[in-house]
C-alpha cells in the first residue's frame, strides 16, 4: 500500500504551523536554493568523478565495448545477443509443465484404477487381525534399518520399492484404542483399517511401475477415508518430542480431493446449559471443523441462545474464504464467546438459513463456493425439532442444504431432536463426549458429502494450493499435489457404491517446476511466477513461508507485488487464464526489504502470461525492459588453461570469487571454496568434464575482459586517489566477483583444498595474518554475496542509471566505547552498472540499440571520506555551513532515507540507520511534505520471539490428546496398562488451562510464535528541492529548526542541511510519534491489524471445481453414529483425586 498523503491526528496544530511556513520561511541562515543547487551539483561531480577514478570505470566500459579485432580480451569469444521473446518463453515453459503434469496425472489414474480393482477383489474379513498380514509402519522404521538408503531425489533416506503406512494415534495403533464405527454397516473402525491395509498392499506394484515410467515422480500415496495413509517409498516417520497428531484426512490435498467445495455455516449453541467443559469442547470442535476447510471453501460462524448473532465482527457476518488467515481470525473470535440464556433453536436455525439467503441475494451466486451448503450445529442437546424452520427453508422436495449436528460434552440433555435434524436434512449426527473424540467425530461429515462423487463417477483431477509436505525437513520445499478420489466398486448396485475409499495423490515440488524455466535468460531482476484460480502464489521469488507452517500459506499475488491498478488487472487476467504481453510501471521492493524503486521508462516491466493446460494455474514471465537482450557467448573451452593465461585464475592482487553454480556436472558436490581456483583443475583438463557451456563461457569471458584492470587497483595504494578507499570490486553477469585487495581471507580460501583431505599437497596452509582488521578484509564481507545475481547491491545497481550509495543497516547506533578496529560500521559502498551498448558487439543486432548490463563496479569508502568530501565541497562553493557542525547539521541520506554521511559527531555511529531515528523532526517533515513517499505491507506469516510472560497467557497444553476420549469411554478401562498413563494425564488436566486447539500442545516449548508485522519503505517523490522548518518549544526555548533539502544528481542521495539541534531541546525528538515514521518490521497493535485486515475487500477469484453436492440415488438412511458409553463422573472424580493425592505424598 502506498502512502502519499500527509499524516493527520494528534499533530494537527503542529502540521498547520509547519506546512504554513514550509515555503515562506526565512532561511537566511541556510543556503538559498540557487546556492544549494550549486553545492549539490559540485558534490555530484566530485562523487561521480571519484568513483570513476578508483574503479577504472572508463577502462572497464571500453573493454566490454571494444570491437577491435586486436582486442585480446575478446579474441577467443564470439558474442551473440538474442532478443527475448517473452511470449514464446512463457508458452514453451507452460507446454513443458503441461507435459510434466500429464505424466503425473497418468500415473495417478493408474494408481486409482489399481486401488479400485484391488478393493473390489478383496474378500472382506470381519475377524481380521493384525497378525494376518504384514505391513511396514513408518513410525517403527528405526535409523539403523538396513533397507534405508539415501536418495537425492527425496533428500532423505528411503526404502525403495516398498511402501510404509501411517495411522493416526487416536484411531488405531496396533491395539483397539478408540471404539469408533465407520459409516459402512457400523463396522468397527479397526476392522475397516485392517482390511484396508490388506488390500492396499497391492499398490506397491503400481507405484513402482509409475516410477519406472516417470523417474521424476516424488511421493505417491493413498489416504484412506478410515484414516490410514500408505506412502511409497517407505521412510522414517519422525515427530521428535511432539505428539503425532497427523491425520491424512485433514491434509489440504485430501480435503480438496474427497468432496466438492463447501459453503459452511457453523452454528454454536451458547445457551446457559452450555458452559464449562461443553463450551470448551465446542470451541475446539469449531477449530477442528475449520481445519477440514480449504481455500476453495467458504465459512461463516454464528451463535445463539435466545437470539442469534454472528460471531465475527471482523467479517461483519459474511461468508469468507476459508484460507489460512481468515480461519485464524475466526478461531480468535470464537474463543471469546460466552454462554448464557435459554436455547432458541428456531431463532438460531432461522438466522443460519437467512445467512445463505443473504449470500445468494447479495452476490448473485458469484461469491462463495456455490456448491455444498451446510449447517453444522454444535449443542449439548435439546428437544425442539424446529420443524417449521426446515419446512420453510429446506423442504423435502427441494433440499438445498445439509444439516450436521453434534451433541457435545457429557450432557444429560436429550439428543433425539438434533439427531432428527441431521437425518431429515441429508446430514449426519455425531456425539463428542470428550476431547479425544473431537477430531475423528468432527470430520465424519466428509464421508457424507462425498457420496455424490462416486454416484456421478467423477474423475476430475485437482491440483492443490502449495503447501509444505509432511517431509518438509528434507528440504524439498513447497509442493502441490494432484489428487483423485478412489471409489468403492465392490457392489455397484448396493449402498456401498456411494462411498469413497479415500484419495490418491502425487506430489510435484515447485523446484521441479522451475527446472523447466530458462532462468538464466531472465537476468538477476527478471523472474517467473505462477498463481492459481484464487490468486494465490504457486511460486514467486518473493514468497516467504514459515518452515513449520502446516496449512497452505495462501499468499496472494498482491501481497508480494505492490497493489496498483495494473497489478490488479494482471492478477484478474491470470486467474481467468488469459494470454497477453503487457508493459507496466511497477514498484519493486529491494531484496533488503528497505528500498523500493519505481520501475518506469526503460525499467518498465515486460510481462507475458498464459494459463497452464490441465491445471488451474497461470504462468507469468517478468523481465525489466532494459533486459530485452540475452547474451550468448561461444568459445573453445577445449583449449586448456596453460602457463600463459593461468594468471586469469590467480591474479596477484585481486580475489576472484565465483557462485555456487553448476559449471560442470558434479561441481556442486565438490568441496567448494567459493574461489575461481575451484575450476583450475577442471580447466586444465576440460575434456574430462561435462560442462555447462552457457555458464563457463560467460565466466571465462568476464575473466578475460576484467583482466584489463588487474594492474590498476594496486596503483591506488599510497596514492592520493586511494585516500579513504577500503577496497574496490567488480561483479559480472557471468558470476565473477573480483575484489581488491586480495586479503588474508582469500588466502585461507585458496589454500583450503591444499590443506584438507588425506594427502595435503601443500603443508604451508592457512597463512597466519597479522595487522589485518575485518574492516580491511573486504573479501570476508563478500563471501556470502559471491552470487551476484542474488546480491542486493548487484540487483539494485543494474536496475538504476546512477550511482547507488549504501551503508550496512543498523537498527540502533553503535556505542563509541564498544567500537574496535575490527568493526566495519560506517562503511559506504558505492556501485554502478556498466553496459554493453555498442551494437557492433553482436553480429546479429543489425545496428539495433543495445543496453545490456554486463557488470557492476563498486568501491567501498570510509564514512569519514564521504563526510570530508561533503564538507570540502561545501567550503569550495562558499557555503561553509557543513564545516561548522555546532551551528549547521549536514546529512547525506539515500533514497530509502538511510543515513550515509553526516558532520554531526554524535551521529557518526548511526551511519546506516533510518533517518527517522536520527532526526525524526526533519524526517517527519520530509515525509509529510511529500519529498518522500512510502509504501507499507503487513506480513501475516511473520514470526516473533516469545517473551516469558506470553507462554502462560497463551498456554495451549493438551498432553496425549488421543487418550482423553478413551478416558471417558467404557472400553478404556479394560486395559490395566493405561492406569500409568492416566496418572500423568489427569494430573496435567488439573493443572493446565482449557484447551483451544488440538495441535498446539507444545506451544510452551517454542521460542517463536506466529505474528503479524508491518514494514514500510520510503522512496523519492518527483520533488528535487524543499525548504521549511520544524516547530517545537521547550520551556520557553525556541527549538524550531530551519532546513533545506536537495537531490544530488546522478546518485541516489539527497542532501539535508538544517540548523543544529539546540541544547535543552531533546524533548522535541519525542514530539514525533514513532508509529508515524515506521520503517523496520514492527508488530502493530491488534487494533491496527484488525483495521487493516478486517477492511480488506474480497479479491477476485474463480471457481474451477465441478460441483457434486447431491444425487437422486443417494442413500441418506445412514445418518448417525452409535452413542459412546461414558463412565460415571463420580468414578472419574474419585480416581482423579486419588491420583493427585498419591502424587503429592
Amino acid at each position: 500500500m502506498a502512502d502519499h498523503k500527509p499524516i493527520y491526528g494528534s499533530y494537527l496544530l503542529f502540521l498547520l504551523f509547519s506546512l504554513n511556513s514550509l515555503y515562506f520561511v526565512d532561511t537566511e541562515g541556510l543556503p538559498k536554493k540557487a546556492q544549494l543547487e550549486n553545492l549539490v551539483e559540485n558534490l555530484s561531480r566530485t562523487l561521480v568523478g571519484r568513483f570513476n577514478t578508483v574503479t577504472a570505470s572508463d577502462t572497464v566500459v571500453a573493454a566490454y565495448n571494444n570491437t577491435d579485432s586486436k582486442n585480446k580480451a575478446h579474441a577467443k569469444f564470439s558474442l551473440k545477443f538474442e532478443k527475448l521473446d517473452t511470449d514464446a518463453i512463457v508458452k514453451n515453459f507452460a507446454d513443458s509443465l503441461r507435459s510434466m503434469f500429464l505424466l503425473k496425472m497418468e500415473a495417478l489414474n493408474n494408481s486409482v484404477r489399481a486401488a479400485e480393482e484391488a478393493a473390489a477383489n478383496h474378500t472382506w474379513n470381519n475377524n481380521i487381525k493384525k497378525e494376518d498380514f504384514t505391513c511396514l509402519k513408518a513410525k517403527e522404521i528405526l535409523p539403523n534399518n538396513t533397507g534405508l538408503v539415501y536418495s537425492e531425489r527425496f533428500k532423505q533416506k528411503i526404502i525403495p520399492n516398498v511402501s510404509s503406512i501411517h495411522i493416526p494415534v487416536e484411531i488405531y495403533d496396533g491395539v483397539k484404542l478408540v471404539p469408533q464405527w465407520s459409516l459402512k454397516e457400523k463396522i468397527p473402525r479397526d476392522v475397516e483399517i485392517l482390511n484396508g491395509l490388506q488390500w492396499s498392499a497391492a499398490l506397491d506394484k503400481v507405484f513402482t511401475e509409475n516410477y519406472k515410467k516417470d523417474p521424476e515422480i516424488l511421493w505417491q500415496y493413498f489416504g484412506s477415508q478410515s484414516g490410514f495413509m500408505r506412502t511409497l517409498p517407505a521412510s522414517r516417520w519422525e515427530t521428535g518430542d511432539e505428539v503425532d497428531l497427523y491425520d491424512v484426512r485433514r491434509r489440504p490435498w485430501y480435503t480438496q480431493g474427497s468432496s466438492s467445495p463447501k459453503d459452511m455455516l457453523i452454528l454454536i449453541d451458547t445457551s446457559g446449559s452450555v458452559f464449562g467443559q461443553a463450551l470448551e469442547l465446542i470451541k475446539v470442535a469449531v477449530k477442528s471443523l475449520l481445519d477440514t476447510l480449504g481455500e476453495n471453501d467458504f465459512v461463516n460462524i454464528a451463535h445463539f441462545s435466545k437470539e442469534a448473532h454472528n460471531v465475527s465482527r471482523c467479517f461483519n457476518g459474511t461468508f469468507v474464504q476459508a484460507n489460512y488467515r481468515n480461519k485464524k481470525k475466526l478461531i480468535e473470535e470464537v474463543n471469546g464467546i460466552e454462554a448464557g440464556g435459554m436455547a432458541n433453536y428456531k431463532a438460531g436455525l432461522t438466522f443460519a438459513f437467512e445467512q445463505f439467503v443473504k449470500l445468494k441475494n447479495q452476490t448473485n451466486g458469484r461469491r462463495g463456493a456455490d456448491c455444498n451448503r451446510m449447517i453444522m450445529l454444535l449443542t449439548d442437546g435439546g428437544s425442539d425439532l424446529a420443524e417449521d424452520v426446515f419446512k420453510k427453508y429446506n423442504p423435502k422436495d427441494h433440499q438445498m442444504y445439509r444439516v450436521f449436528t453434534y451433541a457435545v460434552g457429557p450432557t444429560a440433555n436429550p439428543v433425539s431432536a438434533i439427531r432428527w435434524m441431521a437425518c431429515a436434512n441429508k446430514g449426519y449426527f455425531s456425539q463428542i463426549p470428550a476431547m479425544g473424540a473431537v477430531r475423528s467425530k468432527v470430520q465424519e461429515y466428509v464421508d457424507v458429502i462425498s457420496r455424490p462423487l462416486p454416484l456421478y463417477h467423477s474423475k476430475h483431477e485437482l491440483w492443490t494450493s502449495i503447501y509444505q509436505g509432511v517431509y518438509q525437513d528434507a528440504g524439498l520445499g513447497m509442493m502441490t499435489t494432484v489428487t483423485l478420489p478412489v471409489y468403492n466398486k465392490t457392489n455397484m448396485n448396493g449402498s456401498t457404491a456411494q462411498t469413497i475409499l479415500g484419495v490418491m495423490g502425487i506430489d510435484v515440488t515447485t523446484d521441479a517446476m522451475l527446472k523447466y524455466a530458462p532462468l538464466r535468460k531472465f537476468g538477476p531482476n527478471g523472474f517467473t511466477f505462477a498463481i492459481n484460480a484464487n490468486g494465490y502464489i504457486v511460486f514467486h521469488p518473493k514468497l516467504k513461508v514459515q518452515n513449520d507452517l502446516k496449512d497452505p500459506p495462501n499468499v496472494d499475488f498482491l501481497e508480494v507485488e505492490v497493489e496498483t491498478d495494473a497489478t490488479v488487472q494482471l492478477r484478474n487476467d491470470m486467474i481467468d487464464q488469459k494470454q497477453d504481453r503487457i508493459e507496466i510501471v511497477m514498484y519493486t521492493i529491494a531484496k533488503d526489504q528497505r528500498h523500493v524503486d519505481i520501475e518506469n521508462g526503460d525499467r518498465k516491466r515486460i510481462i507475458s502470461y498464459r494459463g497452464i493446460d490441465l491445471t488451474n494455474f497461470s504462468l507469468g514471465v517478468n523481465i525489466p525492459k532494459y533486459h530485452e537482450y540475452y547474451l550468448m557467448i561461444e568459445t573453445d573451452i577445449q583449449t586448456p588453461v596453460n602457463e600463459k593465461n593461468k594468471s586469469l585464475l590467480n591474479d596477484t592482487h585481486t580475489a576472484l570469487l565465483i557462485p555456487d553454480w553448476e559449471f560442470f556436472e558434479g561441481y556442486l558436490s565438490k568441496n567448494s571454496t567459493g574461489t575461481v581456483l575451484d575450476l583450475q583443475e577442471a580447466l586444465e583438463n576440460p575434456s574430462q568434464y561435462k560442462w555447462d557451456d552457457e555458464l563457463i563461457n560467460h565466466l571465462l569471458f568476464d575473466l578475460s575482459v576484467t583482466s584489463t584492470i588487474d594492474g590498476f587497483w594496486p596503483l591506488l595504494h599510497n596514492n592520493p586517489d586511494g585516500e579513504g578507499l577500503i577496497g574496490a570490486f567488480i561483479a559480472t553477469m557471468g558470476g565473477l566477483t573480483k575484489i581488491y585487495p586480495k586479503s588474508c581471507t582469500y588466502k585461507h580460501l585458496a589454500t583450503r583444498n591444499l590443506c584438507e583431505g588425506p594427502r595435503p599437497r601443500d603443508r604451508k596452509c592457512y597463512i597466519e595474518c597479522s595487522n589485518v582488521t575485518d574492516r580491511e578484509d573486504l573479501v570476508k564481507q563478500f563471501i556470502d554475496q559471491r552470487d551476484p545475481w542474488k546480491a542486493n547491491y548487484f540487483k539494485r545497481a543494474i536496475d538504476a542509471p546512477h550511482l547507488i550509495f549504501s551503508a550496512p543497516y543498523i537498527l540502533d547506533p553503535v556505542s563509541p566505547e564498544n567500537i574496535s578496529a575490527n568493526d566495519s560500521f560506517g562503511e559506504v559502498t558505492v556501485v554502478k552498472s556498466i553496459s554493453i551498448n555498442n551494437s557492433k558487439m553482436g553480429s546479429n543486432l543489425g545496428g539495433q540499440s543495445l543496453n545490456y548490463k554486463a557488470a557492476v563496479l563498486g568501491a567501498v569508502f570510509t564514512h569519514e571520506h564521504i563526510r570530508d568530501t561533503m564538507i570540502k565541497v561545501s567550503n569550495q562553493t562558499s557555503i561553509g555551513d557543513c564545516g561548522d557542525p555546532s551551528t549547521t547539521a549536514c546529512y547525506l541520506i539515500d533514497d530509502g532515507a538511510f543515513l550515509i554521511a553526516t558532520n554531526q559527531e554524535q551521529y557518526e555511529t548511526s551511519v546506516g540507520r533510518f533517518f527517522g531515528k536520527v532526526d525524526p523532526e526533519v524526517m517527519f517533515q520530509l515525509y509529510n511534505s511529500s519529498f518522500f513517499h512510502r509504501i507499507h505491507q503487513f506480513d501475516y506469516t511473520a514470526t516473533c520471539n516469545i517473551v516469558n510472560d506470553e507462554t502462560s497467557a497463551a498456554n495451549i497444553n493438551i498432553p496425549f490428546v488421543a487418550l482423553f476420549y478413551e478416558f471417558l469411554t467404557f472400553n478404556w478401562w479394560s486395559s490395566i496398562m493405561t492406569w500409568t498413563i492416566t496418572n500423568f494425564n489427569i494430573y496435567n488436566m488439573m493443572y493446565t488451562e482449557p484447551a483451544y486447539g488440538l495441535e498446539d500442545e507444545l506451544f510452551n516449548m517454542a521460542k517463536t510464535r506466529e505474528c503479524v508485522k508491518k514494514q514500510a519503505q520510503y522512496f523519492f517523490s518527483d520533488l528535487e528541492y524543499l525548504e521549511g522548518q520544524t516547530d517545537c518549544e521547550v520551556r520557553n526555548i525556541n527549538c524550531s529548526r530551519e532546513f533545506v533539502v536537495h537531490r544530488v544528481m546522478d546518485t541516489n542521495l539527497v542532501m539535508v542541511i538544517t540548523d543544529a539541534e539546540k541544547d535543552g531541546c531533546d524533548k522535541c525528538r519525542k514530539s514525533v510519534n514513532p508509529k508515524d515514521l515506521i520503517q523496520e518490521p514492527i508488530e502493530p497493535s491488534a487494533r491496527e491489524v484488525d483495521n487493516e485486515f478486517c477492511h480488506m475487500k474480497p479479491r477476485y477469484r474463480k471457481s474451477t471445481s465441478n460441483c457434486y453436492d447431491s444425487h437422486p440415488a443417494e442413500n441418506t438412511d445412514k445418518c448417525s453414529a452409535s452413542l459412546a458409553h461414558p463412565v460415571s463422573m463420580v468414578i472419574i472424580f474419585l480416581v482423579s483425586m486419588a491420583i493427585i493425592l498419591l502424587n503429592n505424598r
